[in-house]
């Protein structure tokens, strides 16, 4: 064709390449008509060897597809969640255009340690001989082994390995992905025929794998990420993140649930939605600023709730990262209203059981000491009386015995109506009862004490108190009897005491009868009048020292008025005195003559 295109066009030159399968060889030939001295033309061909160029050319194309394919499996990796259809795609991709026989992607487990067949490709364009698996197993620890121990980034094999054989196996290439230190994985490209694994093809197994490698570590990360904002943003707790000025940037829901703020109004107004000034400026000035150096802290703070109801939280906060080169705050914060509520219960509750426990100590100690010296003055006076025959120095004996027996009987009454009352067993017995002969008959027991310290009893009986009233008289007296006792033993001598008995309330049925005993004693402060009706208790040590007595009587006296239905309280002033008052609803009853 040439040469007919020549004698056509004598003076063209035509160019055309030639491939020689033999030796490989590309010829590039120059041909063109020269005309000879005797005017007929020559035809000359000058042939070229081309063969680098060409190859060059190639291997050019070829990189270009390989860096296209690259750059589109890169973006599939970045684009999408979905890896495991991303990684089928990229490995055909890389197969087709390897022309490699199979693809083999394998991840390591951890627990069985060992790698698990994941991906099996197949060229389909080849159609291979099945590659027999069974085995492949086996091979894991030798992979595991090179890329973990070995520290290899590859493992190529060309070799006749007779095991390889068995499998089908005349080259292969592993390579392996990692997630920062952590072995994941390999790639296995294997070709049944042998082949010797070029730069370009080494370039790309391992870019892919990289790919691989990086996409995994990513979407552990999100995933991370995504378990760790969906236990956030479930938490009961609240969660707040602060940024370099100490501003919200955000919260879980628990925040606006617990607190009953909308978004809008923590976004609008910020701390001071949920916090007066003083709170907010001191968690800003001194917490914040703190944790933002690096300090974590928990402190109870006071929050205001949309109600308005103010409640104790419980903060930690602590500093982190936020942004490039910065950083920022954040804090969970828990209700522990109730919490703090319980515990200073508890601690009131802990601190009364050991005054208790410390008063009955006390009180046991005291009270051998009560028991003791009537008895002691029994027995003195009963071997005195022994021995003297004088009928005078006798009786006077037993009159001393006779009132040491009565003290001592009055105090194991107080340890037995106080252990009745611990046991829950203490009755009442109401019968009908004349309140001016219940008065009488108590003043006239009593005088004899207060004559003998020259004390005067000043009674006033309202006159408008039904005479006969419906209730435990006996109790009525118990009380009244510790009141104008302790009365008489708190005052010095010559001191006055007054009890007065006025009608507070009246009914048809009943009436509500106001009893107070005041006197001029030493009186005490409100601190231990707040103590003054616990058991075992007395306004001071001291006084048990001083003036004797178990200290039972008082609440001894506190518990019958609460069972007949009263309240008991006092007034006293250290130096000026005490005023016991107690009010009692009665029945009334008619009598007729």
């Amino acid at each position: 064709c040439s040469i007919g295109y020549l004698l056509e066009h004598p003076d063209a030159v035509v160019n055309w390449e030639d491939y020689h399968p033999k030796n490989g060889k590309y010829l590039l030939h120059t041909v063109k008509l020269v005309k000879w001295g005797d005017g007929k033309y020559i035809y000359l061909d000058e042939a070229t060897d081309i063969t680098e160029t060409k190859q060059s050319e190639v291997n050019s194309r070829h990189q270009l597809e390989q860096q296209r394919i690259m750059s589109h499996i890169t973006q599939s990796f970045l684009s999408t969640k979905d890896l495991e259809s991303c990684l089928n795609t990229a490995v055909e991709q890389v197969g087709g255009f390897l022309s490699i026989d199979y693809i083999i992607t394998s991840f390591y487990n951890t627990q069985s340690d060992c790698l698990r067949i994941n991906n099996y490709w197949i060229n389909p364009d080849k159609k291979p001989t099945p590659l027999n698996t069974e085995n492949f197993d086996t091979l894991s620890t030798f992979f595991k082994d090179k890329f973990i121990s070995d520290n290899l980034q590859y493992y190529k094999y060309n070799a006749d390995d007779s095991y390889l054989k068995e499998m089908g196996i005349g080259a292969m290439l592993c390579v392996p992905f990692f997630e920062g230190e952590h072995f994941m994985g390999t790639l296995i490209f294997i070709d049944e025929h042998g082949r010797i694994w070029s730069d370009n093809d080494m370039q790309l197994t391992l870019l892919f794998g990289n790919v691989v490698a990086n996409s995994l570590s990513r979407q552990g990360i999100e995933t991370h990420l995504e378990r760790i904002s969906t236990i956030v943003e479930n938490s009961p707790s609240i969660v707040v993140h602060l940024n370099n000025k100490f501003e919200i940037e955000y919260h879980n829901p628990s925040l606006t649930e617990t607190l009953g703020y909308s978004n809008d109004e923590i976004s609008s107004y910020g701390f001071s939605a949920f916090m007066d000034y003083t709170t907010e400026e001191y968690l800003k000035t001194e917490i914040f600023s703190a944790a933002y150096k690096g300090t974590e802290l928990t402190v109870d703070v006071p929050v205001i709730k949309k109600d308005g109801q103010t409640c104790i939280f419980e903060i930690t906060v602590f500093s982190i990262p936020s942004g490039i080169n910065d950083k920022g705050v954040a804090f969970t914060a828990i209700n522990v209203t109730d919490r703090r509520r319980l515990a200073e219960e508890l601690s009131l509750a802990r601190d009364a059981a050991e005054r208790v426990s410390n008063a009955k100590s006390s009180f046991l100690s005291n009270i051998s000491h009560e028991i003791r010296t009537p008895m002691t003055a029994i027995l003195g006076m009963l071997e005195i009386a022994m021995k003297s025959e004088n009928i005078n120095h006798i009786k006077n004996c037993l009159e001393k015995m006779q009132t040491s027996s009565f003290h001592l009987l009055n105090i194991l009454n107080d340890v037995l109506d106080m252990s009745k009352i611990e046991s829950g067993n203490f009755e009442m017995f109401n019968e009908t009862f004349n309140i001016e002969k219940t008065l009488s008959d108590l003043i006239v027991v009593i005088g004899v004490k207060a004559n003998e310290k020259e004390q005067e009893i000043l009674v006033n009986l309202g006159h408008d108190i039904p005479k006969f009233l419906f209730g435990d008289s006996m109790r009525l007296s118990q009380v009244l009897l510790n009141l104008i006792s302790n009365a008489i033993k708190f005052s010095p001598k010559g001191k006055k005491i007054y009890i007065d008995i006025t009608l507070k309330e009246r009914t048809d049925e009943s009436a509500v009868i106001e009893f107070s005993v005041k006197d001029e004693g030493i009186g005490m402060d409100e601190e231990k009048a707040a103590l003054i009706f616990q058991p075992f208790r007395q306004a001071d040590g001291s006084i048990t020292k001083r003036y004797g007595g178990t200290g039972l009587g008082l609440a001894i006296s506190k518990n019958i008025v609460e069972k007949m239905g009263g309240v008991i309280y006092i007034n006293s002033k250290v130096n000026v005195g005490s005023t016991f008052t107690f009010t009692i609803s009665f029945k009334t009853v008619l009598v007729t003559r």
